[in-house]
């Protein structure tokens, strides 16, 4: 069983390194995508932990490159397209989760894909569309309690 203290520092590490991808990125556009494809794996492997937390650190990062991607850098769009044909199918997935908090940052990738993903989401329609239908019809849906926080 992890140590709560080390799981603690390891989100905060996680955060970080987070934060300065994504400020590479929104500095960087295009010229980044190389070397946000060596960190990417690290990342797409948290998807796999059984710890909701660990799961949301990734979505929470491929929700922070889209939306950069679609605000872009000086009114220009970054390229997100291919981003968002990368991450669509594990939002969907983590969509489908019982954590409130992870499907709620889930959901809202699955938005920005299909917001900004252009042609490259459309594979993806249909099971963004059933996932959203379960997640909507699941019992206390929109009950407080499970209320994303």
């Amino acid at each position: 069983e992890r140590d709560t203290e080390a799981l603690e520092w390891e989100e905060d590490l996680v955060e970080q390194v987070e934060y300065a991808m994504c400020r590479m990125y929104e500095h960087h556009g295009e010229a980044f995508l190389p070397s946000l494809d060596q960190l990417l794996p690290w990342f797409s492997e948290r998807l796999q932990d059984i710890d909701p937390a660990q799961q949301r650190l990734s979505v929470n990062l491929f929700d922070d490159l889209l939306e950069l991607g679609s605000a872009g850098v000086g009114g220009t769009p970054l390229p997100c397209h291919g981003l968002a044909s990368r991450f669509a199918a594990s939002l969907i997935q983590c969509s489908r989760s019982d954590d409130p908090d992870l499907r709620q940052a889930a959901i809202y990738g699955v938005g920005l894909c299909a917001q900004h993903g252009g042609q490259s989401f459309t594979p993806f329609i249909d099971d963004a569309v059933n996932t959203l239908s379960f997640a909507a019809s699941t019992p206390n849906a929109r009950s407080e309690d499970f209320e994303a926080g």
